[in-house]
C-alpha cells in the first residue's frame, strides 16, 4: 500500500481479489510483523462449490509512511466458514459515533469524543437528497450565476424509508436505502468505520425522467454557530 502523501496517513484500503475454484472461502490479512489485521470482505462472488471466485476486500491501512509504503499479507481460508447474516436495527453505534436513521437521511449523529450532537435535524437530515429547479444562464458568460427555485421541490425525508442494514463485519457497518422522487430514483448508502472516525455517504441519483433544469442536492445541517463546511 502505497501512500503519494508528504504526511504520514491512516486510511480505508480497497482491493479486488481474484479465486481458482476451492482455493479460498474465506481471507485472513496480516501485517509485515505478523499481526492480524482487521478486513471485510464485500461484493462476494462465488464459484459452483461455495469457493470465493471474485471479492473486495476493505481494511484500514494505519500509518502507512509518507511518500512511502507498507506491505501487507494475505491467507486463504481452504474451509468453509458460514457467514452469518447481519443484525436490522434503526440505531447503529460504534467506538466514535451514535447514528439514528430516520425518513430520508440520519436524524442523530452524536460525537461520544466531542460529547455532542453534531447535526440539527429540525429541517433536513444528514444526507437526505432534496431536488429544485435550476435553469442556469449558459457556458460561462453570465455576470452572477442564477439561484434554483422551490419549483417541483420533493425531498427523501417526505417518505418513508426502508433502511437496511447490508453490511456489517471487522472493518465497517453498512445501511442503505432506495427510494423514489420527483422524476428520479435515489440510493444511498451510510458507511460507519470501526476503527476510523469516519462516515460515507454514497448516493446515486437513478432512473432520471429527462426533465430539465432539475438540481439535486444532500443535505448537511451542521449543529454550530458560524460552522464552516469544507
Amino acid at each position: 500500500v502505497f501512500n503519494s502523501l508528504s504526511w504520514k496517513r491512516s486510511s480505508i484500503v480497497n482491493t479486488e481479489l481474484v479465486f481458482d475454484p476451492g482455493s479460498s472461502f474465506e481471507v485472513s490479512l496480516f501485517d509485515a510483523e505478523g499481526h492480524q489485521i482487521s478486513s471485510q470482505l464485500s461484493e462476494i462472488i462465488e464459484h459452483a462449490d461455495g469457493s470465493i471466485k471474485r471479492a473486495k476486500l476493505c481494511f484500514v491501512g494505519k500509518d502507512i509512511p509518507a511518500v512511502g509504503y507498507k506491505i501487507f499479507y494475505l491467507k486463504s481460508v481452504t474451509q468453509n466458514i458460514a457467514r452469518p447474516m447481519p443484525k436490522q436495527g434503526s440505531r447503529i453505534e460504534n467506538s466514535f459515533y451514535i447514528l439514528q436513521f430516520g425518513n430520508g437521511g440520519i436524524e442523530r449523529i452524536f460525537d461520544k469524543e466531542l460529547n455532542k450532537e453534531v447535526i440539527q435535524s429540525n429541517g433536513f437530515s444528514a444526507g437526505e437528497v432534496f431536488t429544485m429547479r435550476s435553469v442556469g444562464n449558459g457556458a460561462g458568460e453570465f455576470g452572477q450565476v442564477q439561484q434554483p427555485d422551490m419549483e417541483g421541490f420533493d425531498k427523501t425525508g417526505n417518505y418513508n424509508t426502508e433502511w437496511k442494514l447490508t453490511e456489517d463485519g471487522d472493518v465497517y457497518t453498512a445501511y442503505a436505502y432506495r427510494q423514489a422522487v420527483k422524476n428520479a430514483v435515489v440510493e444511498q448508502k451510510v458507511i460507519l468505520y470501526k476503527e476510523l472516525k469516519k462516515i460515507d455517504f454514497e448516493i446515486a441519483i437513478l432512473n432520471w425522467e429527462g426533465v430539465l433544469y432539475r438540481e439535486y442536492r444532500m443535505a448537511l445541517p451542521v449543529n454550530a454557530v458560524n460552522g464552516k463546511v469544507v
